[in-house]
């Protein structure tokens, strides 16, 4: 007879603030053993200053944002695969020394000067460096790989879906430099492989030869800090790959046309909410015309579900929410839909995975205002 697992887990935090900061939001990362269960497969719950438990999940990372002024501790247990709880949690304590309510400012990539490129360039390989980055990448390939429905493409919760993990993103990078952060890039201004933002001080350039592989700029293979870990199949080189223009769907970047059609469609979205959706609706075009253009173009490690490999996705992507700020703008009547009916994780009160766990997770819904979320775009006064 098999012997029943009754040995609990081990628990501890390697990473997040245990003196005092400036800012209301902190960023912990932390990991567990256990004599019976993979470190892979233990889940993880966690609370602040002694609250309700989350419901635990396999992250190995959460960001606590709206803390208020004065002393808080983390705390977080690890739970094996025979439900054994970690009886004394990893904890760690910190103090926020003032709220920071500065709203944060997303510039254009083609408008920061030198120092900011590399502030922006250097916290986001310090994330790669702790393992917050592929943390975010592999949860992007299993939302186009392995869910059903896509939580994050193909449906109505595009826009937020993408809107969260930018905020959080932005939160990581902060947590390592408060200066930073997400700038976009418009394609359909800076549309040449001559770009600024194809610079050796920022994203590198091109690919070349047969392999496509980028040898130049921060990024690349031969830097030793840039190593794709999560890729979509098991012979995908683990090194960047672009080849700008090279795809037979995406010759070219879309046009200044392209991006006013956008702003003019109506509604959000419509019936069946899904891949097959009119493009006479602002996400189905938008996803179509200009998201998939885009990454087509750039190629090849901007087509997979693991397109954050490229750390240009990042900078598309703000683009993208800034075009769903401008819309939002131009057409306030307009509302998100649906509100039931659609695919599971896209209805406006819906919790978007992977976040649906979280004692408050983020819906469509709680991602409407973008100022909410204490940002705003550097042109929003000419919108």
């Amino acid at each position: 007879m098999a012997r029943r697992d009754t040995t609990p887990p081990d628990t501890s935090i390697t990473d997040g603030p245990s003196g005092t900061i400036n800012q209301d939001s902190a960023t912990f990362t932390f990991t567990g053993s256990d004599d019976a269960t993979a470190t892979a497969d233990l889940r993880y719950s966690y609370n602040v200053d002694g609250g309700a438990w989350s419901t635990p999940t396999t992250s190995t990372s959460v960001s606590l944002t709206g803390l208020g002024a004065g002393s808080h501790t983390f705390y977080v247990r690890a739970v094996d695969q025979a439900n054994n709880v970690d009886p004394t949690p990893a904890s760690q304590s910190f103090t926020v020394a003032a709220t920071d309510t500065t709203t944060r400012i997303r510039k254009n990539q083609a408008n920061l000067t030198a120092e900011e490129r590399a502030a922006f360039v250097a916290a986001v390989k310090a994330l790669k460096r702790d393992g917050r980055y592929d943390m975010m990448v592999n949860e992007h390939r299993t939302a186009f790989l392995s869910i059903r429905p896509d939580p994050a493409h193909a449906g109505p919760a595009f826009f937020p879906w993408h809107r969260e993990c930018l905020r959080r993103f932005e939160l990581h990078l902060q947590s390592i430099d408060p200066s930073v952060t997400i700038p976009y890039w418009d394609p359909t201004v800076d549309n040449s492989p001559a770009s600024s933002i194809w610079g050796e001080d920022f994203m590198g350039g091109n690919g070349l030869g047969s392999t496509w592989q980028v040898v130049s700029g921060p990024f690349a293979y031969s830097t030793g800090e840039w190593t794709l870990i999560y890729n979509d199949t098991s012979t995908t080189p683990p090194y960047l790959r672009r080849a700008f223009g090279v795809a037979a769907s995406a010759p070219s970047l879309p046009t200044a046309t392209d991006q006013s059609n956008a702003l003019n469609k109506r509604p959000y979205d419509a019936s069946p909410w899904n891949a097959t959706t009119s493009t006479a609706t602002l996400r189905s075009y938008t996803e179509k015309a200009i998201h998939n253009k885009v990454h087509n173009w750039v190629g090849p490690t901007m087509q997979q579900g693991s397109s954050p490999n490229d750390p240009v996705f990042w900078l598309l992507h703000c683009y993208l929410d800034r075009l769903w700020a401008k819309w939002q703008k131009r057409w306030p009547s307009e509302p998100y839909v649906p509100s039931s009916g659609g695919p599971t994780g896209h209805n406006i009160d819906d919790p978007m995975w992977p976040w649906s766990s979280e004692a408050d997770p983020p819906t469509p819904r709680k991602m409407l205002d973008h100022h909410a979320l204490g940002y705003e775009y550097d042109d929003e006064a000419s919108w």
